[in-house]
Parts: structure tokens; sequence; C-alpha cells
């Protein structure tokens, strides 16, 4: 919920715990280090009332993931953003829709020692490859609210009756 003029927001934070190699010790020993690596999702939705019953609605949404690479290495982080600002009447929806990501990951299965056999050895090998496609759509639906209807209608200068005056 949000008052005409003010900035509603949201932000849901995926956060990873990496471990990685940065050199060894005198002893051979690998030594690590820690990261924290996040994705997050965030959205801002700014509205304001205009006079003739409609919203203005403002929405910037950003979607982010990871994308492993190879086992060890830290992974990618990437973003996909949708920026738009709509004009709506009183309980009509906004879909918001074109953040899609699609992952490939790719296995190597393979039996230890008969697969390294010359000319054989691929009879003891497998690969896969497995495409997973993500797809966030966002709905809005703006609902002005009156006071007899119990809700809190903020009144910005735009919609004050002409002979109003300025406080």
């Amino acid at each position: 919920m949000s008052t005409s003029g003010k900035e509603a927001s949201i932000t849901v934070r995926q956060r990873v715990n990496f471990f990685y190699t940065t050199g060894y010790d005198i002893y051979g020993r690998p030594t690590l280090a820690k990261s924290d690596i996040s994705a997050d999702i965030n959205m801002k939705i700014l509205p304001v009332l205009l006079g003739n019953g409609k919203v203005l609605v403002d929405v910037d949404a950003l979607v982010g993931s990871f994308t492993f690479k190879a086992a060890g290495a830290l992974p990618d982080t990437t973003e996909r953003q949708v920026t738009t600002s709509l004009t709506v009447g009183d309980g009509q929806t906004i879909v918001l829709g074109g953040l899609k990501q699609r992952q490939t990951t790719t296995s190597h299965e393979r039996v230890p020692l008969l697969s390294e056999i010359p000319l054989l050895g691929k009879l003891f090998q497998r690969t896969s490859r497995r495409s997973t496609d993500n797809v966030l759509t966002v709905f809005i639906t703006p609902r002005v609210l009156s006071p007899e209807s119990g809700g809190v209608t903020d009144l910005s200068p735009r919609q004050a009756a002409p002979d109003a005056q300025p406080h």
C-alpha cells in the first residue's frame, strides 16, 4: 500500500556465502577466503492520483540472479530491469513481463579408469545438458481508497478543489 506521491519499495535478497582459494601457506595447504555475494529483487512503485480518477504509476523493477560457472569459481551476477510509467484507472491491472532468464547446465559423468581407455573410453562417459527458464511476471492493481470506504486518500495539489487555498 502506498500514498499518492510516496514511493513504495520492496527488496528480496538472496545471499550466498562462497569460499575460494586465495593461495597456499608455507606447508602447502590452501588458504581460503569467504565472500558473500548477493542477488536482489528490487521493486519501486510511485503512484500519483490524478484528478480524473486515474492513477499514474512509475515502476522500476530490478531482478538479480547468480550464474554459476566452473566448480570452485565465484559465480557471476546477472541483472534484468524494467522501468515504465503508465496511467491506469482504479482497479485496472498492470502486467510487467519480459524478465526472462534461461540457464543452461552441462554435466559430465564418467567411470574412473574405464573412461580413460583409448577408443572404448567414450562408452563409459556421459554428457548431459539441462536448460531452465525462469520468468518473473509482476501484476500491479492500483486501488483508490476514499475516507468513506475506510481508506485514506492523500490529496496532492493536482487533486485539490479549484477553490482550495494553500496552507
